[in-house]
């Protein structure tokens, strides 16, 4: 039989007893870390360690229309799916462009045709 409960998702465990580590205090170093003192639940054990939680990247950015900048970088994950929108608009922009020059290559087809046709009129007569 285990001395204590299944663990939790999560949850830090003492390496020394198995017992859960329970949060003692916490404060911010930092706009982005954040430290901690995490104390071992078996007080015959009661192991103390110090922990540390830091954000280091960007995963979404704010849906707020007027959210100020975010000084972290973006994660890679989130740059990869900024290119990927950044190379399907250009497929769509490519796309505009290659109708636009094929509208201009007909009207220049056309016009040389005019030509050619008023050319061959004037020889003929």
């Amino acid at each position: 039989m285990a001395l204590f409960k299944k663990p939790k998702k999560g949850q830090f465990w003492c390496c020394f007893c198995g017992a859960p580590l329970v949060c003692r205090t916490s404060w911010f170093a930092h706009v982005f870390l954040r430290q901690q003192v995490y104390q071992c639940h078996f007080a015959p054990c009661s192991a103390s360690f110090y922990a540390r939680t830091e954000l280091t990247h960007l995963a979404s950015p704010s849906g707020l229309p007027n959210a100020p900048a975010c000084e972290l970088p973006p994660s890679n994950n989130h740059l990869r799916k900024m290119a990927q929108k950044v190379y399907e608009n250009n497929l769509v922009i490519r796309e505009e462009q290659l109708s636009l020059l094929r509208d201009e290559i007909d009207e220049d087809q056309q016009q040389q045709q005019q030509q050619q046709q008023h050319v061959r009129e004037d020889l003929a007569s």
